[in-house]
């Protein structure tokens, strides 16, 4: 809607006041509308950035996706210091978004957090602490974020699923992922400067799924993985360097081997050498 300029009431009566989900795309000239007092979901992109302003006054959300402003360098301050309800946000495909400092330290119910293609965002701020109920968080193809906040990492207590996926420079996970005592689905995908995986890995208890996919940086896995006795399933893929897996690793039901030639030798069923180390895994 290239000339929709505001959504007005009439006679000044409420607005859609049953209206409970909207999608706004590509409104560039529309820079406001009224409060929603029933909206609980909200997605809004490719418009004009000053509609971001409206946000504030939703505080009913439980879900928002904040997505295709290019030129967006900063969310507006305070634009999610009110949202007491907020279960989900979603901020993807803001390329030339630098930070989001201030911007999480409200969110107190927040359960999923998923930043996706923010190729100018180089770190998280320590406000992720604040994250008590974070069961996921999702982080893909930002390509200048370099490592995880050590402190930052230290209040998810409820984290259960990490994804991290084609983020290009991301060296490090940082020793505070200690912290995360309840994480069981880890996902590392497309980081190929990693080269390491931090010790204080070995301390998490409840991981049971790991999977590791195009880290060219990691040469080997670390003999500690043999400690989680949790792990169950340990998914392998695009290592063709990788010769062998960790010592001790009786923990594990399900192993999958894609693109690792040498690994794949040593781990076939009744026959590589690494077999008998692995008794009961199922390879695919």
């Amino acid at each position: 809607m290239d000339a929709l300029e505001e959504l007005t009431t009439v006679d000044r009566g409420e607005c859609f006041p049953c209206l409970r989900e909207l999608y706004i795309r590509q409104c560039p000239r529309l820079t406001e509308f009224p409060c929603l007092p029933s909206l609980g979901r909200l997605s809004i992109g490719n418009s004009n950035e000053m509609v971001l302003r409206s946000v504030m006054d939703l505080t009913s959300l439980s879900w928002l996706q904040i997505s295709w402003f290019d030129g967006l360098e900063f969310l507006p301050d305070g634009l999610l210091q009110n949202h007491k309800v907020l279960e989900s946000l979603w901020i993807r495909g803001l390329r030339n978004l630098k930070t989001l400092s201030h911007q999480l330290d409200n969110l107190s119910v927040l359960k999923e957090l998923k930043i996706d293609r923010c190729d100018s965002l180089e770190y998280l701020p320590d406000g992720l602490k604040n994250l008590r109920s974070l069961e996921t968080l999702e982080l893909q193809d930002c390509n200048s974020l370099t490592s995880l906040p050590a402190t930052g990492l230290q209040g998810l207590s409820s984290l259960r699923i990490l994804l991290i996926q084609n983020c290009k420079k991301l060296s490090c996970l940082s020793e505070g992922v200690k912290h995360l005592t309840a994480l069981q689905d880890l996902t590392i995908n497309g980081c190929p400067e990693m080269t390491s995986l931090p010790e204080d890995m070995q301390h998490l208890n409840a991981l049971q799924w790991l999977s590791l996919y195009c880290c060219a940086g990691l040469v080997s896995l670390p003999n500690w993985l043999g400690s989680l006795m949790s792990l169950s399933t340990l998914e392998i893929g695009n290592w063709p360097n990788l010769i062998s897996l960790p010592d001790g690793m009786q923990s594990l039901k399900t192993l999958y081997i894609n693109e690792c030639p040498h690994l794949e030798r040593r781990c076939e069923k009744e026959k590589g050498e690494d077999w008998p180390r692995n008794l009961g895994a199922q390879l695919d």
